[in-house]
């Protein structure tokens, strides 16, 4: 298992955990959180090399999301997957 942030054909924004190789299209995440907007250095990609900055807007976690029609997969550094462990709902 690996952790990972996924974007759908729609943009979403999802990170958790998955077993899922780099060529599946429906994904499954464990440990799952939504991302409705975020805040970061560098866009989309820097929230899998540092996740979600002050301000960010994340789910609380959920045991299981499916993902449908993912468009990307990356895989996340151990300190992001601190920040976004760490993450909550900002005001």
């Amino acid at each position: 298992m690996r952790w990972v942030v996924l974007t759908d054909k729609l943009r979403g924004i999802y990170f958790g955990q998955t077993s899922a190789s780099d060529v599946d299209h429906d994904v499954t995440l464990s440990h799952a959180r939504i991302c409705f907007s975020y805040t970061a250095d560098a866009g989309v990609g820097c929230l899998a090399v540092v996740g979600p900055g002050p301000g960010s807007k994340i789910s609380p976690t959920m045991p299981h999301l499916s993902v449908v029609d993912r468009a990307n997969m990356m895989e996340c550094t151990p300190e992001a997957v601190e920040t976004w462990q760490a993450a909550t709902w900002a005001p």
